[in-house]
């Protein structure tokens, strides 16, 4: 049951649209004042609600995937090699003082097709923008 904003009537979930963004997988106006005709099927409970930013889907997909890259376990992961590494690209050499350039985490085995170790220790390395670029996510070459 869901109260309406707009007619502030007290209605059953399938009087309301689905909406990701809503908490609870639902708009806030029923169908009625919207000028439609409700479902004839009630909706599973919690079927729409939005998952959580975790990143710890069971397998590769693209939503995961971003989930993934904003979760704090992979910032936590990306910040401790960036403090263990000598910040150099492990490519190129080159560094972040001495040539202004960016470094990134990369993963050796792409995420795409090894999911199980987007937060493995050893599956991680440094590479500058350019050498990551270059590898893509086609590449499983170990350079450290």
């Amino acid at each position: 049951m869901k109260k309406c904003i707009d007619c502030g009537e007290e209605r059953e979930d399938n009087f309301f649209g689905t909406n990701k963004f809503n908490a609870d997988g639902l708009y806030n106006t029923c169908l009625l004042c919207q000028g439609k005709e409700p479902r004839n099927v009630a909706i599973p409970k919690g079927q729409f609600k939005k998952k959580p930013k975790d990143g710890n889907g069971d397998f590769y997909t693209r939503a995961n995937y971003l989930r993934f890259i904003g979760s704090n376990a992979w910032r936590s992961i990306r910040y401790n090699i960036l403090k263990e590494s000598d910040r150099t690209c492990c490519v190129c050499g080159r560094s972040r003082r001495e040539h202004n350039i960016a470094l990134q985490v990369d993963h050796i085995a792409p995420v795409s097709s090894n999911w199980d170790k987007r937060l493995d220790k050893n599956n991680l390395q440094i590479l500058c923008d350019d050498c990551n670029y270059g590898k893509g996510n086609s590449d499983s070459i170990d350079w450290r």
